[in-house]
């Protein structure tokens, strides 16, 4: 083994590392990239060419066996890294007098360490792994892209979810959580601008609901706007996320713990001058750098690069697929603040809403029991608003309208409405032809 690595670093050395040498109509023609003045595209090209340089450097080092990773020219390069932040991080920190363990977070970790007292923590695991995690296809959704938003908080506790949800025993292939909701409907957290790292997190398990990214797509270009929620139609997968724990300054050992335990954790990290550039290898940061971008943890392990034992996490990202190593980067545990903040969701089965197992009062967007009438008819399989259609209840509460509260079902709500009131009010000799018209008419169009 030993021979094997030390011919690598041999070839690696003679190779030499190949010089990354664009010229900004190189970097604008491989990228599609146009600038609207031509002071745009100066100030392009100086960036381009100080990423260039940090290239070149750090994948000589990386060819004579002393560095552990390497980069590669990415589309973002003819940004400046305040302008890159900005785009593709977004991870605002809490003040000062939040950053506090709550004794629920303590509790949360003393159980664990009780349940793992008598468990080795393995030298690798990968929520991704079949055979690890004993599933068809793992614990983790596919990755994601945030595509020039400062929404990497959004992702990371949709990535964090989804994970739960997984784990719980929803379907690996078709869980997939809108973070346009997250951006759009949670009252926390400020779009592209950023969020804290729980602003979307804290808020999820308190909906009883969610939406699929099929029902409330991510926008192209990405733009969030709190004035612009779509309610519905909401999606459940057979579980829900039901509570959030988070904590400062968890150990390695607790944050392993938490990962194999509950699939994930979504973890607070520093973006700093070459993370962006990442292609493979183990990341090491340097600077020492407030947290600035939110990920997902999703498993650990050791690697052998430059002839040294490195211990690493293994971070979902949220950059797409091609960025990185398939949409992932290993960081070298102890660096670039991995241990600032984490979080973790728990899931619990939920049964689909139908009549006949509705919705309990008070949860999802249900006021009570007997207005969870949807089942799956609205394409949703869970409890939709109570403003579509609340007064067919009330008007004929013995005689339940079918659908009367499914989104999707306005239009039917409407006609029955119409012809039920209007035998009502027939029957109490309370309306001419004319005026029970006009009644029928002014008290359906709230439904």
């Amino acid at each position: 083994m030993k021979l094997v690595i030390l011919c690598l670093l041999i070839a690696r050395t003679c190779l030499g590392a190949e010089q990354v040498t664009l010229t900004i109509q190189e970097f604008e023609e491989k990228f599609h990239k146009v600038y609207a003045t031509v002071e745009e595209e100066e100030a392009a090209a100086i960036n381009l060419a100080a990423k260039e340089a940090t290239i070149n450097a750090q994948n000589d080092k990386f060819a004579k066996g002393e560095a552990d990773f390497e980069l590669e020219l990415e589309p973002s390069d003819d940004l400046s890294q305040e302008d890159f932040l900005s785009q593709y991080a977004g991870l605002i920190l809490p003040p000062e007098n939040e950053r506090f363990n709550t004794p629920e977070a303590l509790a949360h970790i003393d159980n664990l360490y009780r349940m793992y007292n008598r468990q080795d923590l393995p030298e690798l695991w990968d929520s991704r792994d079949p055979v690890l995690t004993n599933s068809p296809y793992g614990w983790i959704s596919s990755v994601k892209n945030q595509a020039g938003c400062g929404s990497c908080a959004a992702f990371a506790a949709a990535a964090m979810a989804e994970a739960a949800l997984i784990k719980a025993g929803a379907d690996q292939l078709s869980t997939d959580l809108s973070e346009q909701w997250l951006l759009n409907c949670s009252p926390y957290g400020s779009g592209c601008i950023g969020a804290s790292p729980v602003d979307y997190s804290a808020w999820i398990p308190t909906r009883g609901v969610l939406m699929h990214e099929m029902d409330y797509p991510y926008t192209k270009p990405p733009i969030a706007n709190k004035d612009d929620c779509q309610d519905g139609p909401y999606w459940n997968p057979g579980y829900k996320i039901d509570n959030l724990v988070g904590g400062f300054d968890w150990t390695d050992k607790e944050i392993m713990m938490q990962i194999k335990e509950y699939g994930s954790v979504g973890m607070a990290v520093t973006v700093e001058d070459g993370f962006d550039n990442y292609k493979s290898g183990v990341f090491n940061c340097f600077s020492g750098g407030d947290p600035n971008h939110a990920v997902l943890a999703v498993g650990w392990g050791t690697d052998n690069i430059s002839g040294t034992m490195v211990d690493y996490w293994l971070i979902k990202n949220s950059w797409g697929s091609s960025w990185g190593e398939n949409g992932y980067i290993r960081v070298k545990r102890g660096t670039c603040n991995t241990n600032y903040y984490s979080t973790v969701f728990t899931a619990v089965e939920s049964p689909v809403c139908s009549k006949d197992s509705p919705c309990g009062t008070n949860e999802g967007h249900c006021e009570s029991s007997d207005m969870c009438q949807s089942g799956t008819t609205c394409g949703s399989k869970n409890c939709p608003v109570i403003e579509t259609c609340p007064d067919c209840f009330e008007l004929f509460p013995d005689q339940p309208v079918p659908d009367a509260n499914c989104c999707a079902a306005s239009e039917n709500c409407k006609d029955t409405w119409k012809t039920k009131k209007c035998i009502k009010l027939k029957k109490k000799g309370r309306c001419s032809r004319k005026k029970m018209k006009n009644n029928c008419k002014k008290t359906c169009e709230a439904c």
